[in-house]
């Protein structure tokens, strides 16, 4: 029976040390990734390129298109049973 406990309780604490080890391993080879000149520069360019089009999207969006998503977030938080979908509203209606 001790045993048993002893493997339940520690086995979250197990499951974070491995997940600290995962992102301290993986932080330290992207360091040593971008310290490479050419791979830096990939890197930085892909996430300048990758916002620039978040940024067009947002400024050329039909505003219809946020309200489907808005409903879609309403409609997921119902099925999850977290709330009703009109209950909480996510977004101020226009007046």
């Amino acid at each position: 029976m001790e045993s048993w406990f002893r493997r339940a309780y520690t086995l979250p604490l197990r499951l974070l040390a491995w997940l600290v080890d995962l992102y301290a391993g993986n932080r330290g080879r992207l360091q040593a990734s971008l310290t490479r000149p050419h791979l830096a520069r990939v890197v930085r360019g892909l996430v300048i390129v990758t916002g620039l089009l978040w940024l067009l999207v947002f400024l050329f969006a039909d505003p219809r298109h946020g309200e489907r998503l808005d409903q879609a977030f309403r409609d997921m938080r119902h099925v999850d049973g977290l709330a009703a979908p009109s209950s909480v509203p996510l977004a101020p209606e226009p007046q």
